[in-house]
């Protein structure tokens, strides 16, 4: 904590959390000795608390990825289908609210569905900007039936691919590579 005092801030706040309660009862037990004067503290510590943690709830910059949002867009595959994520760190998160999504970069995986997912940019001192899905120029999908949701923590594009085929992630990654490519099929009843 020192060092982050001094301008090298590699402290890491959760990685500390368990010596939270420690540090308050300490702080509350110096306060309650101070009489007067540590009520005014205890006070003046409470108002700060409750002014931090409302900017930081009212701040859109500081919200985590809206994966709950993402999956619900998603809805459950009908056939098996790709799910083209920025960023590449996609599947642990999607895979809290889709438990059968997987890593599809080891091969083509058999998809009737391209579904391209971007999520909202921070961007500091700014508003975040969600950016629109760029499909991969590689593959051929149905003329004009793709259907984009656009909503403020992410966008997609939902596109079926015409006849259902094998896609091959490295046609998908091509343009761009810091992407997770998932796969995501219906689970059998």
């Amino acid at each position: 904590m020192v060092g982050a005092l001094a301008g090298a801030d590699y402290l890491v706040t959760r990685n500390v959390i368990g010596a939270l309660p420690v540090l308050a009862v300490v702080v509350a037990a110096g306060l309650a000795a101070a009489g007067p004067s540590g009520l005014m503290g205890a006070t003046a510590l409470c108002a700060i608390s409750l002014a931090a943690v409302t900017s930081v709830n009212l701040d859109p910059q500081l919200q985590r990825d809206d994966w709950r949002g993402v999956a619900r867009a998603l809805g459950p595959p009908r056939a098996g289908r790709v799910l083209l994520v920025r960023p590449a760190s996609a599947l642990a998160p999607l895979r809290v609210y889709r438990p059968g999504v997987r890593d599809a970069r080891a091969g083509g995986v058999d998809t009737a569905e391209l579904v391209v997912v971007e999520l909202a940019e921070r961007r500091p001192g700014l508003a975040r900007l969600v950016p629109a899905p760029v499909l991969p120029s590689g593959l051929r999908t149905a003329s004009g039936a793709c259907r984009q949701v656009r909503e403020d923590t992410f966008s997609l594009a939902r596109c079926p691919v015409k006849p259902p085929r094998p896609v091959s992630p490295a046609d998908l990654l091509a343009e761009e590579p810091a992407r997770a490519v998932l796969h995501d099929a219906p689970t059998a009843p």
